[in-house]
């Protein structure tokens, strides 16, 4: 293989995958195959759960680590030497912020597990935005009060109403932090030290690989501190602005044109 081992990583949405079927585009697929067999670690980082994910990572025939949940949940399917990363918070905390915030803070909301997903009520619109290729958890709908049985690994917001009231109710918990997506179309609460950045660290550790031999694709918001933290920090051509400001490198071709694999030959073949 190439004298130089690295961790590659990837965004899904916006990035691996293109947009109409959400499918890995053939010259890509031969590419990371390859890469793989070579002894490089390539990873799957995103906001999907390992239900979502792990069609994709058989697919490439993958024996790294996934990180999902935005870096919430990590673990190798393949290794269970491989320390698994789980953040959760308390279900009470849950509780309370919903009986401050719902409804006149936002409209719908769900939490999730790697196994579950607790909504509100149910909503055709929020399920078609979120997973438009079908669920493969278990819905729970009602109240929280009554469904929710053990920590969510995730709080997901839907259409926040007022941004700086949220804020404030959830800066009275301690480590608690939001991100936006899409404008103020969903709010998202975690709590900690959660980034996919934090788990590619543990990842590169792990196999002991060099920093300046990683390498990281995405397009979007939660991409950007992996980009910052690799080696190598690649926006997509459709990237945000905020992406490709601090990316080393903007691939020449979108998602839907394989544009992670010119880029990608050029960090690995000629460094």
């Amino acid at each position: 293989m190439n004298k130089n081992r690295y961790l590659i990583a990837f965004d899904m949405d916006g990035t691996l995958l293109e947009d109409k079927n959400k499918t890995i585009l053939p010259l890509t697929k031969k590419y990371l195959k390859k890469l793989s067999k070579e002894g490089h670690i390539i990873v799957l980082a995103s906001g999907r759960p390992k239900s979502e994910l792990l069609p994709y990572y058989n697919e490439l025939e993958l024996s790294s680590p996934l990180v999902c949940f935005n870096g919430i949940f990590c673990f190798n399917p393949k290794d269970k030497n491989f320390p698994t990363i789980k953040k959760t918070f308390p279900k009470e905390w849950a509780l309370d912020i919903v009986n401050q915030i719902y409804p006149n803070i936002c409209g719908n909301i769900f939490l999730e597990s790697d196994e579950d997903i607790w909504m509100l009520y149910e909503d055709e619109e929020l399920i078609n935005t979120m997973w438009p290729h079908g669920i493969h958890r278990h819905m729970i709908y009602g109240d929280f009060n009554q469904t929710l049985k053990e920590d969510p690994m995730t709080f997901i917001l839907y259409n926040v109403k007022d941004v700086k009231k949220l804020e404030k109710v959830i800066s009275k918990y301690k480590n608690s932090n939001l991100r936006l997506w899409f404008g103020s179309k969903f709010g998202e609460i975690f709590f900690g030290e959660v980034s996919k950045a934090y788990c590619l660290e543990e990842i590169r550790k792990y196999y002991n690989i060099k920093k300046e031999n990683t390498i990281c694709f995405g397009d979007y918001t939660n991409d950007i501190e992996m980009v910052k933290w690799a080696g190598h920090g690649v926006s997509m051509l459709n990237g945000i602005d905020e992406l490709k400001a601090i990316a080393k490198y903007v691939t020449k071709k979108d998602n839907n044109n394989e544009g992670i694999v010119d880029t990608l030959k050029e960090i690995v073949e000629l460094n």
